[in-house]
């Protein structure tokens, strides 16, 4: 099923991309040398408009729109009577990097990138214009102050040589509480403001600086000129950066070189976030982006508006080399080492490599060929380029590390069984990125066996996309024939990426595992990258076990795990890494599973994981007792998701592998905890094997959102559930209950961590709960919908959550103040310890046992004969 081209498709649709005409037309013709395009020219249909030339380039074809090009550059502005333009060079890094450009003609005012409301620096982040300002210049900007930086000192912009001296154009926030301007050669402050956490517009220019439309300071205009441009966010003394770093939003900044005439505009500054997820400011008035100059990066605002649309744009141009053509499009670059080595395997063949001629062409001559037998071919050490053609299949079942060069797989399908079958042991990370392997569109590369497992090392990177050749189920297949139990271990190199939407297919049976640059002694691979792409990992069967092993899988753009279990192994400590800025999302359908070994980190990555049939997602680790806490022991992330939100269109099923326990220990729950919002239909649950036998320890599951939506409830045997969020588990109508089986439900505070508590209390809203067997509620004020206590055991009642009513059916509920008065500490003015009111006490078998309480509560309208034993409760009605 070819998933990604569909959703492409689609989204193409919806943009109302296809069929489509533009008012004016791009017309490309290469200019080319020795075969490669070198420039183009262009050719424009009239119009009445001026309109700006923008191209857009990257690795793949990003379609019609801004938004899917890894990059754009501005060219010029093209007048309604221009009709062409010569020369235009082809991007950086063209033939290498870059495989795909486009052009574009958009309104001379569009902003080619999405738009934020602000950017943020923080303390290390700075910008840098060539704008040189005068006497007579003027700035307008709105920004904002954090309040918790307000006492610090801190520069909004900046051109002077230096404190005090002629020339100055500054404008900065001492830790007094003033604003000071620097204008030529002297300082002036304002009055004590205070302006943190407000949106202000400032205007400065020839001697006055207004705020929100009213004079803070007013000085005489005077004549000089900057020798130095202005610096954003820093100061600029003598060409240099001299610290007071802003710490502030900024939503827009103006600048006009005479400040009287609104035609020397010179910064029109908007904030924007690039494709690569880079937050930065777009010049509207140079159509230029101003990135960071210093360190760190900007915090990115909420998205604004998207990019604009282009009025028009041109076919695509793509990577050419001369003598041949791919047969279905070229990501790739073609500039390895002269000659090219072509094997043709016809469709419905299969031929070892000791069975083909190589066809050697020179690119300097690409009417020369010369067959060269596979023998002569290994016997001389031959450098260059093999490209497999054709629908069959090439099998590379013979060393081949007397070859240097890279492989190209650009139709059918290629078979590698043994070490060094693509080439010689060098990669990327060894210096020699030349050795690389690329599967294109169309086409399929086979990890196969060594005998009963798959070969060790293949250390190259390998390149790909697509979905691979017809019947193979992907473009990069992994394939073992071990029996349930057999492991083996694939080792492409460092660098290995997807370079399109592509899938990947793991065909092993049942229990048996592939693991990606695996337990092997001076492994050269430590990631394996999806480049930002959309990839679909698909089994043969929901029992076969596929995993990066200790490494990254990093940089995904959207994964969608099916059929098979994805593990990540050990001390994989940054397991599932989106590509930063990019709307990542991880999805598991088609009766799936994953082990998750370790928790997911990122640097600022973000990614919606998607749970659509899970079967299991299970947990290990050798720590004493990880998951007690949202922020595991000693304040470390402990199999967490967070960064992310999280959609349940299934339920989530959790397995602890631990050994199982009669009575859960409190102190020693493995977890999980979800600290952005989860939604969905779905809900949480244990999972229990084929004869609905519960495996493993006890599971902690802690949810931080205020206000999940989630609808299916939470269902726990042998676990407990952490609640640090309002209605972190949902209480609306349709939300479903939380069943208790042996286990606990913990309260905390909003902001709490490894050893201490805050005083940011929450009344927390809870729906109907029941518990079954040995419980405990710890911590707490607000209400729930109802409680329930059935079966045996007792309920160890240690919080003051009340609620609309209390139903014993079985049981004992012991109302307990023995850890409530650790909560207590630091409590609000005003805070009572007590016991929990319910309005409503009812059922037939049972005991409250207030033994301990050591407080008062009230209960009424009781119904059954619930019996009180050494207790203090007092009941009303």
């Amino acid at each position: 099923m070819h998933i990604t081209k569909r959703l492409f498709l689609a989204a193409a649709m919806a943009a109302g991309l296809v069929g489509s005409a533009y008012a004016r037309t791009i017309t490309v013709t290469e200019n080319k040398t020795n075969g490669v395009t070198t420039s183009v020219d262009l050719t424009f249909s009239a119009d009445s408009a001026t309109h700006s030339l923008w191209m857009a380039y990257g690795k793949a074809d990003g379609g019609y729109t801004f938004d899917g090009w890894e990059n754009v550059r501005y060219i010029g502005e093209v007048a309604g009577n221009v009709t062409s333009m010569q020369n235009v060079s082809v991007p950086d890094g063209w033939g290498n990097s870059v495989y795909r450009f486009r052009f574009f003609l958009v309104s001379p005012d569009a902003v080619p990138v999405a738009t934020l409301d602000y950017i943020e620096a923080t303390g290390t982040q700075y910008v840098k214009t060539s704008f040189m300002p005068t006497g007579t210049s003027a700035v307008e900007m709105s920004f904002a102050f954090d309040p918790a930086h307000t006492n610090e000192q801190q520069t909004l912009f900046c051109a002077r040589k230096g404190y005090g001296q002629a020339a100055s154009f500054s404008f900065w926030w001492e830790k007094s509480r003033k604003f000071f301007m620097g204008y030529h050669s002297s300082n002036y402050s304002s009055d004590p403001m205070f302006p943190a956490g407000e949106i202000h517009a400032v205007r400065f220019g020839s001697g006055i600086l207004t705020m929100d439309g009213t004079n803070v300071i007013s000085q005489s205009a005077s004549d000089f000129a900057s020798s130095y441009p202005l610096w954003i966010f820093a100061l600029h003394n003598n060409g240099t950066s001299a610290g007071n770093y802003g710490k502030f939003k900024l939503y827009s900044f103006q600048a006009w070189a005479d400040g009287s005439d609104a035609s020397t505009i010179a910064l029109d500054l908007v904030p924007c976030r690039k494709k690569d997820g880079t937050a930065c400011l777009y010049d509207k008035a140079n159509h230029a982006f101003l990135e960071n100059a210093g360190s760190g990066s900007f915090v990115a605002g909420s998205r604004k508006a998207e990019a604009d649309a282009p009025d028009a744009a041109s076919g695509v141009v793509t990577v050419s080399k001369p003598g041949w053509i791919a047969s279905n499009g070229d990501y790739f670059s073609y500039d390895s080492a002269n000659p090219l080595y072509v094997v043709d395997v016809a469709a419905g063949v299969s031929n070892a490599i000791d069975q083909v001629t190589f066809k050697e062409v020179s690119l300097a001559d690409p009417s020369v060929t010369n067959d060269v037998p596979y023998a002569t071919f290994i016997a001389s050490s031959r450098n260059g380029t093999i490209l497999k053609r054709g629908g069959g299949t090439l099998t590379f079942d013979k060393d081949l590390s007397t070859f240097t060069g890279p492989v190209h797989v650009e139709d059918g399908v290629a078979i590698g069984v043994c070490s060094n079958c693509f080439g010689q042991t060098t990669n990327a990370g060894h210096g020699a990125a030349k050795q690389n392997t690329y599967v294109h569109s169309g086409a399929t590369l086979v990890m196969d066996a060594i005998g009963n497992r798959p070969q060790h090392q293949e250390p190259n990177a390998v390149l790909y996309e697509g979905d691979g050749y017809p019947g193979m189920g992907g473009a990069y297949l992994f394939r073992n024939g071990n029996t349930a139990g057999g492991e083996g271990y694939w080792q492409p190199g460092s660098g290995s990426l997807a370079v399109g939407p592509t899938r990947l297919f793991v065909d092993i049976p049942s229990g048996a595992a592939v693991y990606l640059n695996g337990f092997v002694t001076g492994r050269w691979g430590n990631d394996f990258s999806l480049n930002g792409q959309d990839v679909l990992l698909y089994g043969r069967e929901v029992g076969s076990i596929f995993g990066p092993n200790s490494d990254a899988l990093k940089d995904i753009g959207n994964l969608v795990v099916s059929n098979i279990t994805l593990t990540m192994n050990y001390n994989a400590n940054a397991a599932l890494l989106p590509k930063n800025g990019s709307d990542s999302s991880i999805r598991f359908c088609g009766g799936s599973r994953w082990l998750w070994h370790s928790y997911y980190e990122g640097a600022g990555q973000t990614a919606t994981l998607y749970i659509d049939d899970l079967e299991y997602a299970s947990f290990n680790s050798t720590a004493a007792a990880p998951g007690v806490h949202p922020w595991g022991n000693n304040g470390s992330q402990t199999r967490n998701w967070y960064r992310g939100p999280v959609v349940l269109n299934g339920d989530f099923r959790v397995r602890n592998e631990l050994s199982p326990r009669s009575r859960p220990e409190y102190s020693r729950y493995l977890g999980c905890t979800f600290s952005e919002k989860v939604s969905g239909t779905g809900g949480f649950r244990q999972w229990y094997d084929g004869n609905g036998v519960l495996k493993g320890d006890a599971m902690r599951i802690n949810l931080l959102y205020s206000t999940n939506t989630f609808e299916g409830g939470i269902v726990l045997a042998e676990g407990s559930l952490g609640v640090y969020g309002e209605k972190a588990v949902p209480s609306h109508a349709d939300a479903g209950n939380v069943v208790i089986t042996n286990g606990y439900v913990y309260f905390g505070r909003v902001v709490e961590s490894a050893g201490t508590v805050t005083n940011d209390w929450v009344d927390f809203t809870m729906p109907v709960t029941e518990f079954s067997g040995n419980c405990a509620v710890t911590n707490g004020t607000g209400a729930f919908q109802g409680l329930v206590k059935k079966g045996t055991g007792t309920l160890d009642y240690n919080s003051q959550m009340g609620g609309d009513c209390l139903d014993l059916q079985g049981g004992t509920v012991a109302f307990n103040t023995q850890y409530r008065s650790n909560y207590v500490s630091g409590a609000p003015s005003g805070y009572v310890e007590g016991l929990p009111a319910f309005t409503t006490l009812k059922g037939t078998v049972g005991t409250l046992d207030l033994a301990n309480a050591g407080g008062a509560g009230t209960v009424a309208n009781i119904e059954g004969s619930p019996t009180v034993t050494n207790g203090n409760l007092t009941v009303t009605g």
